[in-house]
């Protein structure tokens, strides 16, 4: 910059010293012939390449020259036509040198002259160098070039200027100098002012150029449709003069600049610059604008100092400071940040979140060094697993130095999952001398690999005659349990090409040894393969042959052998052999392949292929339980299509699936494309065609579904998949059922919807005849577990339809309708449910039980991810209630719950076996399908249990059942189902429960107990422990003419429904003691009669009855003491007891029978309890007196205070009775 200022201003001051006293000089002599000659003659010798034609005068006023014109041995550079000088001899008497005209009619610079060896730097001194001291001033009144042509070689195109212009060196006042351009083939004008006044120190400088032709973007942008403009202002003291600069290319493209430029004396210079640069449409819009600050020193000596200088554009920021010495030596520090607009300067699916760095420059200009650090966060290469390995951040450096003799570079990166090293040497051509490159690889998943892995990469000798060595460690090739892995390969170079390689590679997979070895060399332009071998354990894979890239031909062969491959699928037994082979008859290649297939359990595959590119002719077959497969197609690799021949699958004699015309698959320009494919399914079809990568449709026509699973049914449909990304489907399925369920009737179902990668819809609705109809929508927003979801199902069930199928095999029955209305809504890894359902009109009955449940109404809904119970209530015979509310986690494991049943005056149960009353509050907690613990109080304030006064006959087992002929097409097989085994089943809740049954009543076949107490029930639901019994508060055996008193008697819970009795009653009869004990469950109890001495049953009971011996009684009595008997083992009518017990019920007595009197006459006894504990009672009298009272009053469980009022020869009383058990 400073040799140019320099070279300007001299040229200017030289061209008004020169001009004029050239003049002088030559006005002598060249105002003759033989002057001007000697002139031409001695101007030419001084100055080689220049020329000199047709000089005149008249001198000394005026000097001309036909042409003047510089050459060198490329021709001429510079021609001057007419030039002409006109000199004011009258203005030397004012000591003034004035050229009134100097002018040229052409003046053409077609290039510039070669340049010449650089001169010594001139010594340090002022970039504005000092005005002459002369004599007498300097004045060039008028300056003007017709015609002035710059060549292409100068500036980019041909340019034709007019240019006028004057000037003015006045000593001791400055110079003063303007110049006007105006373009002769195009619009352009330019004008420059100077003004320089050394003796104040203030420099004015003005420069205007007007381009609308275009030249100035044709030149810089290559667009000679943007006019140009350029505007430079300078005014000021020369150490510090302000400017202003303003340039421009069409509407858009702009460049502002201003500050101040100062020069000192000493001869340095410096620059404060803030700037501005537009350019829309030129340039990307990462790069679109500029805006430039800082302050440029420039010393005596040449260095350069950079204070503060700052580059932004939308793409990134640079900040530079440091030094330039004079000899060249850098000190320079840098930091660069890329901003976002940066990432669109990349290659798409590549980009990065924050990027930049920092560093010096140092050296040298002649060898510069570089030493730099970076740091990019969330990189993206656009590859997947690169960008796993790399993480989330980058960190590296580099550094590097370039000079003559070659560069030297370093560089590391260390990432989330890898660390890199690398260091190189280059020649000056750019080319690698030495290179390594080490990698640390901390895991190898993202690559589908496994373990951590070193990688080493050495070059040596150059790329032209070395050596490159690959080192790889760890690399577990995706195989878990690879051990110690390790890959050596090498690649001789020669000449720059590879003239052989090897490898090999070695390593353990579970305990198995693997190895890899591979060899091959280049003959000529082919590649042979002299051996290739894998290996593990007994698994093995060898190869060999030559290779002919160019034409993309091969001879040779493979063969794999798996004996075992469970080595490599563990858990899969079966042996793999494989061969190919590859010729090339008449440079056509051949191959053969033959895949054979087999496992222990008969299940066999074979794969062949043989042909050429043409036409490869393959078939497949395959057979496993009884399922058998053939395919047969062409293959023709040259058009990339596959000719599907013939696919049949057969299921034993049937067959599932068959294709019903040949289809194609080939790849067209756009992708694989599928035409004419039909499959046969059972009496259905599946049809599919259309581009994958476009659209494909696919049509279902009466598919079955029994095919496929215990469904009836069929489905027909259409599925349109496009650009293999989004799929839409509109499916109709008619008569769904199940074969293993009879009663429902068919049900039909319609679904439409769109998936793809980014989500899907699908809307439904089914149909089951007058049993129920459900509609639904679902939308998800992806199919990762974050993604969003929105579902709803609303529908109405009749219960009775919709379980009667399943239910008819018993004697349970429900009814009622159910209103479904369910949304969800979260995510599909955490769906939030909402909504549920309503019960109403519902009610439960078992005939056998005689149970009942009415009125049943309940709300299910979701809250907070569980199912909540809001209500489930229903009504029991006698105005009793139950319910249920709490809530439960259907999707957690276990399915925990948190429920409260309550029960108030309930009786569900009224069979023959009796009925209760009762009140609850029982909480379940926990996990129904686990440990849940229920636990609470039960209240039974009043129980009544019958004794069946008959059994039913039991049912045979036939044995030897065989099932024989063939069974109904379609129909379940037979399968003979073993006995369950003993024990309870279902849950094991954990039970902590209190009963407290006060008044149990047993009757019937002539019992007539009352019993009470309190149970604790604890264990589990499948084996129940409970502590405490019912004990016998009073009871009476009635028997045809007398009736006995159960002196002990107690009832115990084992688990069951039912409860087990056990009472006695002890009776003596003349000199026997009789004894009748009732034990075993109450709905089917044993009554048994011992007597001591022992007697048979039958004249037990005639002893008992009579008093004598059966062989003693009359023919009624006899009949008697039999029917007792048949009564008693539940053989018998119901007797008189049993039509009496049902009477007192009726009535409203708890007893109701018949009873002897002291003196054997026959009455009837009746009572009722009036309070917990207190029995009021009439018993029949003596003979012709009216019957007693009796009156029984509980005190504790084992004491009792008894009252009777009689006229017999007891009498009233009253006494205590106290029980006790031994």
């Amino acid at each position: 910059m400073r040799r140019l200022a320099l070279w300007g201003l001299r040229l200017v001051l030289a061209l008004l010293v020169a001009i004029p006293l050239l003049v002088l000089g030559l006005l002598w002599a060249a105002d003759t012939g033989p002057g001007r000659r000697l002139l031409e003659k001695t101007a030419m010798g001084a100055v080689p390449g220049l020329t000199i034609e047709g000089l005149s005068g008249p001198f000394p006023g005026r000097f001309h020259a036909d042409r003047i014109a510089m050459a060198d041995d490329a021709g001429v550079w510079l021609d001057l036509r007419n030039a002409e000088i006109s000199l004011d001899w009258a203005a030397l008497a004012d000591r003034i040198i004035r050229l009134e005209r100097v002018s040229a009619t052409r003046l053409r610079l077609d290039r510039l002259p070669p340049g010449t060896p650089a001169a010594e730097p001139p010594p340090p001194g002022p970039l504005l160098p000092e005005l002459p001291s002369l004599p007498v001033s300097i004045e060039i009144r008028a300056l003007a070039l017709d015609e002035v042509i710059i060549g292409e070689a100068v500036a980019g195109q041909e340019a034709h200027f007019a240019a006028t212009g004057s000037a003015a060196l006045v000593p001791g006042t400055g110079l003063t100098a303007d110049l006007d351009l105006k373009r002769l083939d195009a619009a352009g004008t330019g004008t420059v002012a100077l003004d320089w006044r050394p003796g104040t120190g203030r420099l004015a400088a003005q420069i205007r150029l007007d381009d609308p032709a275009g030249a100035f973007g044709q030149l810089l942008a290559g667009r000679a449709d943007l006019p140009g403009r350029v505007e430079l202002s300078l005014d000021g003291p020369v150490a510090a003069a302000p400017f202003r600069l303003s340039a421009g290319l069409g509407a858009d493209v702009s460049l502002t600049a201003s500050g101040t430029v100062g020069l000192d004396a000493a001869g340095g210079a410096q620059l404060d610059l803030t700037a501005a640069a537009r350019g829309p449409g030129l340039l990307p819009p990462a790069a679109e604008q500029l805006d430039l600050s800082g302050r440029l020193a420039l010393a005596a000596d040449g260095a350069i100092t950079l204070t503060g200088v700052k580059a932004a554009v939308p793409a990134g920021t640079l900040d530079l400071s440091g030094d330039i010495a004079g000899d060249g030596a850098l000190a320079l520090a840098f930091r660069a940040a890329a901003a976002p607009p940066a990432r669109a300067l990349l290659p798409p699916g590549t980009g990065f979140a924050e990027a930049g760095a920092e560093g010096r420059i140092l050296g040298s200009l002649a060898a510069p060094r570089l030493d730099a650090r970076f740091r990019v966060t969330e990189p993206r290469s656009g590859v997947a697993q690169a960008d796993a390995l790399l993480g989330n951040t980058v960190t590296g450096t580099l550094a590097g130095t370039l000079a003559e003799t070659g560069e030297a570079v370093t560089a590391t990166l260390d990432a989330d999952k890898l660390a890199a090293q690398a260091e190189a040497t280059l020649t000056p051509a750019g080319m690698p001398q030495t290179a390594k490159v080490v990698l640390d690889l901390r895991d190898l998943a993202p690559l589908g690999l496994a373990g951590p892995a070193h990688v080493e990469a050495t070059l040596d000798g150059g790329i032209t005659d070395g050596r490159v060595t690959l080192l790889a460690e760890g690399v577990e090739a995706g195989l878990a349990g690879v051990e110690a892995p390790r890959l050596t390969a090498t690649i001789r170079l020669a000449a720059g090409l590879p003239v052989e390689a090897t490898a090999e590679g070695s390593g353990r997979y579970r305990d198995l040894p693997l190895a890899l070895t591979l060899r091959a060399s280049p003959e000529g332009a082919l590649i042979r393969l002299h051996a290739a071998e894998v290996s593990l354990g007994t698994a093995r894979l060898e190869a060999s042959g030559l290779v002919d890239p160019a034409r993309r031909l091969a001879t040779g062969g493979a063969h794999l052998l798996v004996p075992d491959l469970a080595v490599l699928l563990p858990g899969t037994p079966g042996r793999i052999e494989a061969t190919v082979e590859a010729t090339t008859p008449a440079d056509v290649q051949r191959v053969k392949v033959r895949i054979d297939a087999s496992r222990p359990d008969g299940t066999t595959a074979r794969v062949t292929a043989e042909g050429g590119l043409e036409a490869l002719a393959i078939e497949a077959n395959a057979a496993a339980s009884g399922v058998r497969a053939t395919l047969r197609g062409t293959a023709h690799p040259a058009e990339q299509a596959l000719d599907l021949a013939a696919l049949d699958v057969f299921r034993g004699p049937g067959q599932l699936l068959r294709l019903l015309r040949p289809a194609r698959l080939r790849n067209a320009e756009a992708g694989p494309v599928l035409e004419g494919l039909a499959l046969g399914i059972g009496s259905g079809r599946i049809e599919a065609s259309g581009a994958i990568m476009n659209r494909v449709e696919v049509a279902l026509h009466a598919v079955p579904l029994d095919l496929a699973g215990p469904v009836t049914g069929r489905v027909d449909g259409t599925v349109t998949i496009e650009k293999a990304e989004r799929a839409r489907f509109r499916l109709n399925a008619t008569g769904l059922g199940s074969p293993g369920v009879s009663g429902l009737p068919p049900v039909s179902a319609q679904a439409e919807g769109e998936a793809s990668a980014a989500g899907g819809r699908v809307s439904l609705s089914a149909e089951a005849g007058q049993t129920g109809r459900v509609t639904g929508t679902a939308s998800l927003a992806g199919w990762s577990d974050s993604s969003a979801m929105q579902a709803a199902l609303r529908g109405n069930f009749d219960l009775n339809r919709a379980l009667a199928p399943f239910l008819n095999g018993g004697a349970d029955r429900v009814a009622g309708q159910v209103a479904l209305d369910v949304r969800i809504g979260g995510t599909l890894g955490a769906p939030r449910p909402e909504g549920g359902a309503t019960l109403s009109g519902g009610s439960w009955r078992n005939a056998a039980l005689g149970g009942a449940v009415t009125d049943l109404t309940g709300r299910l809904g979701f809250a907070n991810d569980r199912l909540r119970i809001e209500s489930l209530a229903g009504r029991t015979a006698g105005g009793g209630t139950l319910g249920i509310t709490g809530s439960l986690d259907p999707l957690a494991e276990g399915i925990p719950a948190d429920l409260r049943l309550t029960a108030r005056n309930a009786r569900p149960l009224a069979g023959g076996f009796g009925s209760a009353s009762f009140n609850a509050d029982l909480t379940l907690v926990g996990p129904l399908l686990g440990a849940a613990r229920l636990a609470g109080r039960i209240d039974v304030p009043r129980a009544d249990l019958r004794v069946p006064e008959t059994l039913s006959g039991s049912v045979p087992l036939l044995a030897g059942v065989e099932s024989r002929g063939t069974r109904p097409s379609g129909a379940a097989p037979l399968v003979r189902r073993p006995l369950a085994p003993p024990g309870g089943s279902g849950p094991a809740w954990v039970l902590a429960l209190q009963i407290n049954a006060p008044r149990v009543l047993v009757q019937g076949r002539g019992v007539d107990a009352e019993l009470g107490g309190s149970l604790a029930v604890g264990g589990t639901l499948t084996a129940p422990d409970s502590q405490g019994e019912l004990t016998l508060r009073r009871g009476s055996l009635e028997l045809p003419t007398r009736r006995l008193t159960f002196q002990r008697g107690t009832m115990r819970f084992a688990g069951e429904l039912i409860p087990t009795l056990n009472l006695s009653a002890t009776s003596d009869a003349g000199s026997y003691r009789v004894t009748i004990e009732v034990t075993g469950p109450a709905n089917k109890p044993d009554i048994r009669i011992t007597s001591a001495p022992e007697l048979p049953p039958e004249e037990a009971m005639a002893q008992l009855l009579f008093g004598r011996s059966g062989q003693k009684l009359s023919g009624i009595e006899a009949v008697q003491a039999v029917e007792a008997l048949a009564r008693l083992s539940g053989t018998g009518g119901e007797g008189t007891g049993g039509a009496l017990s049902r009477l007192g019920r009726s009535l409203g007595l708890d007893r109701l029978g018949v009873a002897t009197g002291e003196n054997g006459n026959t009455g009837v006894e009746a009572g009722r309890y009036l309070a917990p504990g207190l029995y009021l009672g009439i018993r029949p009298g003596t003979t012709g007196a009216a019957p007693g009272v009796s009156a029984q009053w509980e005190l504790t469980p084992r004491l009792r205070l008894e009252a009777e009022t009689s006229r017999g020869e007891a009498g009233e009383r009253v006494g205590l009775g106290y029980e006790f058990e031994y």
